[in-house]
């Protein structure tokens, strides 16, 4: 071990980044629609976790060494035979070269600042920075294809329903004109209001009409206006009643009966055309939500050029391997002793 960590070890040089997770703090009020509010920073861990597992995933590893051909680069002669990649493999899988290269690429997060720190261990200056500035790049990759999905989801989804709210309304508008066509009406409610002031004029004139048949008949029974003054109430009368079945008769033609049918469509239309703004708000919003990244990959420190090699901590390790030897030897030699004295 002495002579391994002495002479034999490759150097192992780190490459340290440090980058957070950021998206937009978006505060939804009530309303028919969302309506963005103080757009700022906020880290977001739930979309850490997800960059630093792709940092060590198999995609990850995959697109390396398309990019870089990093198996090579940890398979090179320059290496010592222990740490290179391919020391006691016989197949050089890409199953095995991802067990191997997992090992060289550490990530820190500190839940307090919710920032992440990237460590990337080659055997030289140049390899351990490009391997990390390359992992950054991906993961930026990643991101953007997250907000890319999210955008296509959610304003798909925002269409669909603008589309549904759009057919409601339609058909609402639809049911309500046949409704005035089949029923000969345009508004139960308003036409009930002409009627009835009708109907309260031709109360008024009843009444001036029945007052004068009282007095002519008092002053001149025989005055030859009698008749054709009653043959006027009884016309009154009769416009009067014909008046006040259209609004309140039990015909099914009466303004009052058609008044339910028409309430209920104008409601549904009045509710379909609602939920259509409140579709078209939202569509709108979803758009003016994805005209800017949803998340952020913030470098805070580019990823280091190593000016010297951090390990293998060689004193550490040959002291730690001499430790380890005198252990050894002692407990061999307890063990040797204890068979001999048994043997006696």
């Amino acid at each position: 071990m002495t002579i391994y960590y002495g002479i034999i070890a490759s150097d192992v040089y780190i490459s340290e980044s440090k980058f957070v997770i950021r998206s937009p703090n978006q505060q939804s009020v009530s309303g028919l629609g969302v309506v963005l509010k103080n757009i700022g920073f906020n880290a977001s861990s739930d979309d850490s976790y997800i960059v630093r597992d792709y940092l060590t995933s198999r995609d990850s590893v995959k697109s390396l060494n398309q990019n870089l051909h990093i198996q090579a680069r940890y398979s090179s002669e320059n290496i010592d035979t222990v740490s290179r990649f391919g020391f006691l493999i016989r197949d050089k899988t890409f199953e095995s070269f991802y067990d191997y290269f997992t090992k060289k690429v550490r990530i820190v997060y500190d839940p307090a600042s919710s920032i992440s720190t990237l460590q990337v261990r080659a055997y030289t200056p140049e390899d351990a920075q490009k391997i990390n500035l390359e992992l950054l790049k991906t993961s930026e990759a990643v991101i953007n294809k997250i907000n890319a999905k999210a955008k296509s989801d959610i304003l798909e989804y925002s269409q669909n329903e603008v589309q549904k709210a759009q057919e409601a309304s339609t058909a609402a508008a639809e049911k309500l004109a046949n409704f005035r066509t089949g029923k000969e009406v345009f508004n139960p409610e308003g036409q009930s209001m002409i009627v009835l002031q009708e109907i309260s004029k031709l109360q008024d004139a009843l009444i001036q009409a029945q007052a004068q048949l009282s007095q002519i008949q008092a002053l001149t029974p025989d005055n030859p206006q009698i008749p054709a003054t009653k043959q006027r109430i009884r016309t009154l009368e009769q416009k009067i009643k014909e008046k006040s079945d259209l609004v309140t008769g039990p015909s099914d033609r009466s303004l009052s009966n058609r008044s339910a049918g028409y309430q209920r469509l104008q409601l549904e239309k009045e509710l379909a055309d609602k939920q259509l703004a409140s579709a078209i708000a939202s569509y709108e919003q979803a758009k003016g939500d994805f005209s800017q990244k949803q998340l952020y990959l913030a470098t805070l420190a580019q990823p280091s050029m190593p000016d010297e090699a951090l390990e293998p901590n060689r004193l550490k390790n040959i002291l730690s391997g001499f430790i380890f030897g005198l252990l050894t030897w002692g407990v061999l030699r307890l063990f040797v002793a204890g068979v001999k004295e048994h043997n006696d």
